[in-house]
């Protein structure tokens, strides 16, 4: 499994709708018939402009298919206006060693 962390940093003032957009186009699950596993978008509580969005795929092919497609090419093409071009968004990829949650401890997973 492969983690990817995508650090973006919304232009002054433009966090909230840079949220929103993601929430309300369903960004992070458009990923799906890419492979993608599950994800989260979540807000910094020390830089007011950061924005994260994390995703889990099976594998590095998975997520390079994402990467190329058109559907992340038009999730670009909306967000840009709302991303600060003097701070570079970062990618991270992070293979995953173990993966639990609660759940999967109460049925023995």
């Amino acid at each position: 499994m492969i983690r990817s962390l995508l650090r973006l940093f919304a232009a002054p003032g433009e966090r909230d709708a840079l949220v929103s957009h993601y929430l309300r186009h369903n960004v992070v699950s458009a990923s799906a018939p890419y492979g993608w596993r599950g994800g989260e978008v979540a807000v910094s509580r020390t830089d007011q402009d950061v924005v994260i969005v994390t995703s889990l795929w099976p594998d590095l092919a998975a997520y390079e298919s994402w990467l190329l497609s058109a559907e992340r090419e038009a999730v670009l093409d909306r967000i840009s206006s709302l991303i600060d071009t003097a701070r570079p968004s970062v990618t991270e990829l992070f293979d995953v060693a173990q993966s639990a949650s609660p759940a999967a401890a109460e049925v023995g997973l």
